[in-house]
């Protein structure tokens, strides 16, 4: 019989903990914030930085006024211009061939023919004043992607809704025409009711531009406009061409045309934001994609500027990161329906954003695009110096047991040290600036060889010392996602905002830190504690409880993978604890309990706010609505991605070792392992509970690899800690 306490408390917390956070969950409104026009200003080719350093007082103006946001720009596939400017539009990480993206005014020469031609030739009806000829192509390369993204599907929206859309202006050079802004505009077929991208908005450029952008015919159009459409895009198109022909001039005259363009396109904006007050119009700035000059130093981090009516100084953020001060390009095209008042479609996976109140909020992105790039940079080359060193100190004992046993007893200090290296990094989240160069190295390796002397120092026993270090390791954790991941956020073991694959809550990587230390911790404190009071273990249920609660709740960890492996795990050890024998009636209790409160996180997600709702919730949202096929290219990509993993990250390295070392430690030292396991039979409880909770993760998480790296660090190192003590003590 499944045990009735441990049943009594999982249903405690699948119907009692949901309930209580619906009610403190926050919430946000942004539906219909817009009171008139929306006009959409689109810098591509430049970077925050940049735009700061520029000569530019009307648009430092803007930002000063309006809210800003450092803005993810992936896309699907390789990363690519044209493919960021789909993704804004589509609200989905979508791919988009150059050749396919573009956009003509009907009456302009395309191949052979007028584009207006071509376009009723391929597509059917006569299209708007501007049109995307080759959009059936550019959709049809999605679905063979399988992204899920509808280019298009913005324009749709707001056609649906009987607003009128405008493009202007173009980034084209005489060898090559760039009109991505249709990408943005356009609807399902490819048309765009009114604007002009065409060769009347440039003029003969001089200088390195042979185009430049002709702003005085720029800004007519736009009055022209402005009472017509509902949402005006316009590319400016100067920065992009003075990207797209910097690899073949002298850097100093592609700094002194810089200054130029950005004193001219200053001089338009400080006209444009006039003409947008009179009219009361809400006015964002986008850098759909960084410069060369940017992603040279790893900066791929676009930015966005919102303005207008009801628009005070601060930050934008979005559901999508929960970050003040970060967006991603998917959210643009939530924003923009949003607010007109329209809900988003279920293709979008973006969330629209809104402002928040803050302070310094200019100083505060320089300093945080600072930030996130250093830790970009840093985090290849010391997360593989500290799996490099986990594999050699590994192998390293893997061969001392063959040959020399007793030599291993000398290398317990680095164990322990690499124990410590996860805690440390999470402290050294704290620091900003983040040390230059080998400083960030140097500060990890110092501080976890601090935390393990201090581990070893307070216990005077070799399982204290561990459980000393992961008792800390796994509360620092679950403190940290409590408080909103703050320190996560900045650890390299945490997630990185460039690679965008999560923004919030907890990471693969210490997902599995914690469920490894959390695990080894609290059978450790049972097996030091064991009969000096019979109540301490009735402690393990809540304590799993609460961390299943943190790694699961969509408002703090939001966490699926690690909440399956988290309730999987503790009914596991549990049952070790006391002494319960599997079979299949628990097997499949036990299941049915890890699927009900699973479920429960779903529908909690679910039921709550669009604008609240985590990835959980989103995934749950395609399930109610039907839209099976969105669920299937999540699932699809997420296998995919463990199956790359498994493949190609060094994580898997440190698996295929610690499962040598784990099979050596059986036999060498002879007898030592079975010793152990009769001297501390509810830590051996714990070590099966990993096993079966790093199972659990390869299956449930889409890093699953990697959450099971990062688990085994309080799994064979401990093991074989404790295993060398025993044996050089008899």
């Amino acid at each position: 019989m499944f045990p009735r306490k441990l049943l009594t408390c999982l249903i405690f917390l699948t119907l009692f903990l949901p309930a209580f956070c619906a009610l403190i969950t926050p919430q946000t409104s942004w539906a219909g914030a817009f009171q008139g026009q929306a006009v959409v200003v689109l810098l591509d080719r430049t970077s925050f930085p940049e735009i700061m350093a520029a000569p530019a007082p009307n648009l430092h103006r803007l930002l000063q006024e309006g809210a800003v946001a450092l803005m993810n720009t992936n896309n699907a596939g390789k990363k690519a211009p044209a493919g960021a400017w789909a993704t804004l539009g589509a609200g989905r990480p979508a791919l988009a061939p150059e050749e396919k993206a573009q956009a003509y005014n009907r009456w302009e020469k395309y191949g052979h023919e007028d584009a207006g031609s071509a376009y009723r030739r391929r597509l059917g009806g006569r299209g708007g004043t501007v049109v995307v000829p080759e959009i059936y192509a550019l959709q049809q390369a999605n679905r063979q992607a399988r992204t899920g993204a509808e280019i298009g599907a913005l324009g749709e929206a707001l056609s649906s809704a009987s607003l009128k859309i405008a493009v202007l202006g173009n980034a084209d050079l005489p060898e090559k025409k760039e009109r991505l802004a249709g990408l943005l505009g356009c609807d399902s077929r490819g048309s765009i009711p009114l604007g002009d991208v065409g060769p009347d908005l440039v003029r003969p450029g001089e200088g390195v531009l042979p185009f430049r952008t002709d702003y005085p015919r720029l800004i007519k159009a736009f009055k022209e406009l402005k009472d017509q459409a509902d949402l005006i895009i316009i590319d400016l198109g100067d920065t992009a061409r003075l990207d797209n022909l910097a690899p073949g001039a002298r850097p100093e005259i592609i700094a002194a045309e810089k200054e130029r363009i950005f004193k001219e396109i200053d001089n338009f904006l400080g006209e444009l934001q006039k003409i947008a007050l009179e009219n009361k119009a809400s006015l964002l700035l986008v850098s759909p994609y960084p410069g060369r000059e940017a992603l040279e130093k790893n900066n791929s981090l676009g930015f966005i500027a919102l303005a207008g009516p009801g628009i005070g100084p601060g930050l934008l953020t979005s559901p999508t990161t929960r970050r003040p001060g970060l967006v991603a390009n998917i959210d643009l095209a939530p924003t923009l329906l949003a607010g007109f008042g329209l809900t988003p479609p279920p293709s979008f996976s973006g969330r629209p954003f809104h402002p928040v109140e803050a302070a310094g909020a200019l100083d505060f992105l320089l300093a945080e695009n600072q930030r996130i790039v250093a830790l970009h940079n840093l985090r290849p080359a010391v997360i593989k110096t500290y799996i490099g060193l986990q594999i050699i100190l590994l192998a390293a004992i893997l061969l001392l047991l063959l040959w020399r046993p007793r030599l291993t007893y000398y290398l317990r200090p680095f164990l322990l040290w690499l124990g410590a290296v996860p805690l440390a990094m999470l402290f050294l989240g704290a620091s900003n600036p983040v040390p230059d160069g080998i400083l960030y190295p140097l500060y990890v390796a110092g501080l976890s060889a601090l935390l393990a002397l201090a581990a070893s120092r307070w216990s005077p026993t070799d399982l204290g010392a561990w459980g000393l270090l992961a008792g800390g390791t796994t509360l620092a954790i679950m403190l940290d996602i409590a408080a909103g991941s703050r320190l996560m956020s900045y650890s390299l073991l945490g997630y990185d905002p460039l690679a965008g694959a999560r923004y919030y809550g907890l990471g693969n990587e210490y997902a599995g830190v914690l469920l490894g230390a959390a695990i080894f911790s609290s059978t450790a404190f049972l097996e030091l504690t064991k009969g000096k009071n019979s109540r301490l273990p009735h402690l393990f249920l809540p304590f799993f409880l609460l961390l299943i609660y943190l790694s699961g709740s969509p408002s703090l960890g939001a966490d699926f993978g690690a909440t399956v492996a988290g309730l999987t795990a503790a009914i596991f050890t549990w049952l070790q604890i006391k002494g319960r024998s599997l079979n299949w009636r628990l097997v499949l209790t036990a299941a049915a309990i890890t699927l009900f409160i699973t479920a429960s996180f779903f529908c909690w997600d679910l039921n709550r706010p669009v604008l609240a709702q985590s990835h959980l919730g989103r995934a749950a949202s395609m399930v109610k609505v039907g839209d099976f096929s969105g669920l299937y290219q999540m699932a699809v990509g997420k296998v995919a991605m463990n199956l790359k993993l498994i493949r190609y990250t060094i994580w898997s390295r440190i698996l295929l070792v610690s499962l040598a070392v784990l099979g050596m430690i059986a036999y060498r030292p002879v007898g030592v392992l079975r010793k152990l396991s009769l001297e501390y039979p509810l830590l051996f409880g714990g070590f099966k509970g990993l096993f079966v909770a790093g199972a659990a993760l390869l299956v449930a998480n889409d890093s699953g690899i990697v959450a099971a790296a990062t688990l085994s660090i309080f799994g064979v190192p401990p093991l074989v800690y404790l295993a060398v003590g025993q044996s050089e003590r008899k």
